[in-house]
Formats: C-alpha cells, sequence, structure tokens
C-alpha cells in the first residue's frame, strides 16, 4: 500500500509540474489508469478493515501516507501549477550571432563656405548615407568574434550612380576637406573594416585576450577615437582609430585592471619596407565615484629612424550623483622621419601635447555641458622640430569652424606635400581635428522628454599659433601672416526628436568670422551650415 501510494504520489508530481519531458497521451493515460486502480484497491481494504481494530503496522502507513501527502501538497504551493499538457517548460536560448548597426542620412546646407583652390566662397549642398553593420558571434560563454562592415560609406548620393563606377574613383584623399575617409585603395561602397576575436576568461582565470584589426578609443577620444556610435554632440564621425592589435587583459580585483599587448603600424611589405610596432600598457583603477588610467606607449621603426613615446592620461571622477569631470591629456615626444623632410637633416625632432576637458552637469529636464581643450602650435613647419598634432577628427569641437573651415584651408597642405614627396601629407591634413588652437564651448541642454530634446552650444576659438602656414614654401598660405587671437565664434543650435529607433533632427550653426583668421585670408565671410539628421537604429 504505502509503495503503490509513493508510485502515484510520483507519478502525478511528474505530470503536474512539467518534470518529465516529452510524454505522450499513452502515458498519461497509463498514469490516470494506475491511479484508479490504487483507488479501487483503497475501497476494498477500507471494507475488510471495518470493525476491527488498525495494527501498529497500518498506523505506521497511515502516518507515512500523511507526510507524504503534506509535502506533496507543501511543493504544490511552491511550484507553478501547469496543465498536464504543458510537459515541457521553455527555456531562454542564448542567442549566438546578431547584428547591431545603424544607417544615417545628413542632408548638407552651406552658405559661404571657402572653396580651394580656386580660393572662393560657394554655397554647396549634398547628401550623404552610411549603413554601419557590427556582426557579433557568440562562440562559447567566453570566446566571441566581433565584425564591422560599411556600406555606402558616406557616399555622397549621386556620386558612382554613372556608369555604376565604384566610389573611391570619384573622390581624392582629401576631398576638399570634407569628412571622408582616404579613398586610396578603400572600397567605399562595401568593405570590412574590423574583424577580431576575443577570450573573456583563459582558464577561469580573470584574463582576457584579443585579437586581430579592432576599434580603439580611450577617454575622451581626443587621440584614440573609435568614432562608433553617436557620442558627439555636433556632427558625426566618419574615420574611427583602428588597429591590428594583440592584447592581453589583466583583473585581478573589481577596481582594478591592467591591459598590455603590441599594435601592428606598419609592414616590411610595404612602401616603407620596415615593420612599425607600438607596444603598449594601460593601468587602470575604477572606484565608486572615480576612475583613472595611463596609456603609455612608444612607436618603433625596425631601423629605429622613428622612436617616439606618448603617454595619455585620463581621469574622470563624479563629483555628485548630477555633476561630472573628464580630463584627458596627450604628451608625444621623440624622433621620427615617418613626416617628409623639408630641411638639411635626417629625421625630426617631436615635442607636442594636447589637453581636453568636460564639465557636465544634467538632471532629467536641464544638461549643462562646459567643454574645452588646448592643442600645442607650431609656426615653423619646415625647421627639424614638430610642436603640434591635431587632435583626432572624430573629437568633434563645435560644428563649423574646425569640422569644414579649417579642414578644408589644412586639406591643401597635405594635397601639396603629397604631390612633392608621395607621402605624409596627412599630418598638416586636420580633417577636422583641432590644431595649433585652443577652444571653449558651453553647452545648456532642454529636455523635456526622455526622446525629444533641444541644446544650445556658443564656442570661441583662438590661435595659439600663427595658422595656414604652408609647410612646402614656409610662407603663409595666402601671402599674408595670420595673428594669435581670436579664430571665431560659432553658435551651433539642435532639435532633436527620437520615435522608437528611429532618430530625427536638425542642426544649425553660425560661424562668425574672428581677426586671426580674417587676417590670413585675401578674403573672409561668415559661414552658415546646415544639417537634416536621419537615423535608424538596429
Amino acid at each position: 500500500m504505502l509503495f503503490e501510494l509513493l508510485l502515484l504520489n510520483l507519478s502525478t508530481q511528474n505530470i503536474y509540474h512539467g518534470k518529465l519531458k516529452n510524454y505522450s497521451l499513452q502515458t498519461l493515460q497509463n498514469t490516470q489508469n494506475l491511479i484508479q486502480l490504487v483507488q479501487s484497491d483503497e475501497d476494498e481494504n477500507k471494507q475488510d478493515n471495518e470493525g476491527e481494530g488498525k495494527t501498529e503496522g497500518e498506523n505506521e502507513d497511515e502516518e507515512s501516507i500523511e507526510k507524504i501527502l503534506e509535502q506533496q501538497q507543501n511543493q504544490e504551493e511552491e511550484e507553478e501549477f501547469a496543465t498536464p499538457y504543458n510537459f515541457a517548460e521553455e527555456q531562454e536560448i542564448p542567442e549566438m550571432f546578431k547584428i547591431n548597426g545603424y544607417f544615417r542620412t545628413r542632408f548638407f546646407f552651406f552658405s559661404n563656405l571657402p572653396r580651394l583652390p580656386e580660393n572662393r566662397y560657394f554655397n554647396p549642398n549634398y547628401v550623404q548615407s552610411r549603413v554601419r553593420l557590427d556582426p557579433s558571434l557568440k562562440i562559447s560563454p567566453t570566446l566571441s568574434l566581433y565584425g564591422q562592415v560599411d556600406i555606402l560609406d558616406d557616399v555622397v548620393w549621386g556620386e558612382g550612380i554613372n556608369g555604376f563606377t565604384q566610389g573611391e574613383i570619384l573622390c581624392d584623399r582629401y576631398n576638399e576637406g570634407r569628412n571622408f575617409a582616404s579613398c586610396s585603395g578603400i572600397s567605399r561602397m562595401f568593405a570590412l573594416k574590423r574583424f577580431w576575436g576575443e577570450i573573456g576568461s583563459i582558464l577561469t582565470l580573470p584574463i582576457s585576450l584579443s585579437v586581430g584589426r579592432q576599434p580603439v578609443h580611450y577617454g575622451l577620444g581626443i587621440f584614440f577615437n573609435d568614432g562608433n556610435g553617436f557620442r558627439n554632440l555636433w556632427d558625426d564621425a566618419h574615420f574611427g582609430s583602428t588597429r591590428d592589435r594583440i592584447s592581453l587583459g589583466i583583473k585581478p580585483t573589481e577596481k582594478f585592471k591592467f591591459d598590455l599587448g603590441f599594435d601592428f603600424l606598419m609592414s616590411e611589405m610595404g612602401e616603407t619596407k620596415e615593420n612599425l610596432v607600438d607596444p603598449f600598457i594601460i593601468p587602470t583603477i575604477k572606484g565608486d565615484r572615480v576612475e583613472f588610467s595611463l596609456y603609455s606607449g612608444a612607436i618603433y621603426s625596425t631601423s629605429k629612424s622613428t622612436e617616439l613615446y606618448f603617454i595619455l592620461p585620463y581621469i574622470n571622477f563624479r563629483i555628485l550623483s548630477e555633476l561630472e569631470l573628464a580630463l584627458e591629456g596627450n604628451l608625444l615626444t621623440g624622433k621620427t622621419n615617418l613626416i617628409p623632410v623639408f630641411g638639411n637633416f635626417s629625421r625630426y625632432s617631436v615635442s607636442a601635447w594636447n589637453l581636453a576637458g568636460r564639465i557636465k552637469w544634467e538632471t532629467g529636464l536641464i544638461k549643462l555641458i562646459l567643454d574645452g581643450g588646448y592643442a600645442s602650435g607650431d609656426d615653423n613647419p619646415r625647421d627639424d622640430k614638430i610642436k603640434s598634432i591635431a587632435m583626432h577628427p572624430d573629437y568633434n569641437a563645435g560644428f563649423i569652424l574646425f569640422e569644414d573651415v579649417m579642414a578644408r584651408y589644412t586639406a591643401k597642405f597635405g594635397e601639396n606635400v603629397d604631390k612633392l614627396f608621395g607621402r605624409g601629407g596627412e599630418y598638416f591634413a586636420t580633417r577636422g581635428g583641432v590644431k595649433g588652437a585652443w577652444f571653449v564651448m558651453p553647452t545648456v541642454g532642454i529636455f523635456p522628454f526622455e526622446a525629444i530634446g533641444t541644446y544650445l552650444s556658443i564656442m570661441s576659438a583662438f590661435s595659439n599659433e600663427n595658422t595656414l602656414i604652408d609647410p612646402v614654401s614656409g610662407q603663409p598660405a595666402f601671402g599674408k601672416t595670420a595673428k594669435k587671437g581670436l579664430l571665431g565664434v560659432e553658435i551651433d543650435w539642435a532639435l532633436k526628436i527620437g520615435i522608437e529607433n528611429f532618430e530625427f533632427g536638425t542642426q544649425l550653426g553660425y560661424l562668425i568670422v574672428g581677426d586671426a583668421l580674417k587676417s590670413a585670408l585675401p578674403q573672409s565671410k561668415n559661414t552658415f551650415k546646415a544639417q537634416l539628421r536621419f537615423t535608424y537604429l538596429f
């Protein structure tokens, strides 16, 4: 009797609590028959025992049965009831392969934008798009593969359509300073730009490994900027720092991490006929309110003609829950001949530094931001000293001055150097990065809803050395000596509206040219820029 009740108890639990998988209807019917059989047997035993006293064994059986029924009742109260046909509980299957990314389209409208080499102003209107795919494959809990593919990468609408010619043959290396990636040898229609693998843990130890061509971002992004996402307040990222890298990460505690590795910058199989590598080390300390890291690296060539060293300190300090302070510095020193030599010397002596900071205070409704930065200048690009490097072009300071005006003027310098030496022009073309100047930009944002808001910025920028010096001739680009002082004041306004995965908006900017820039140009006009923005995230 006790054995039969145990079997009944097990059967009913398995059926009604979904513990057994893939039950057939026949199995269910057999179990129901078993229940009826046990109940019939109980009735017969009850009739036989009527009028007779209970034995000691029967009392023990009855107590055991009561305990079993009590345990079953308690278990039923704890578990979620399931119908007899809900035999298999649904389990969440981990997503092994997924694709994230975005599609963005921008409509540009300009008034009084500089055009070179004609040295005149024009009013261009054009449209750009980009499709970016970020696929990932999770092979195991610790091993993953990542990639990045760009389709129609900032190709202007109408280019590459006539005769279905490739987009890269329709643009030169600097594109009049427009914010395009280099066209040389890179397809703009479809390009696999990055692909790398990551191991999250090696032998269950707190050690990670990444290998392959991968994005690199650090701090505020003034030296290394991966160009991912939409972190810029104004305009977009167009370039991105990419490295062929082997990196090892060690995290002994939750608040301390230690990264080290190698970047491969050039190969002896290329034009330089020598290897160029960048070993680096990055200790990071992260507390509840403070994060500090120190990116240190060195760039060596096989012939030792290049020996550069850089230090990138970064600190992020959350003073209050709403108030945050971030600072990043760049110091580059050493010697190199990667840049074409203009004088009677074999290589340059490098000593340049940049600094950027941000103070941000935000609540649910109001955002107050103060951005500022300084990039050392060089008033004599023909001597044996390099005293200036541009901030990364994807660190956007403002909307017009550095992003469009200064980018177009310095693009001409880069073209002249490339025509003369065949290389090195990218150092002299800022592509929108801040160089030889400093700026301050306060911003006020109002967001009555999480996805709807507007913000206003006023940026003032100043040159700290003479600007627009042609490195080939060593003379002012337009025959006029530039002054130190105000490059311009820029007033920028934006509206942002988000609906699910869609984002619509507009950005407007007006640049008032300052005396330092006026003195370097044969003519100068204030510039207006408008941008309509459409973005779909997936």
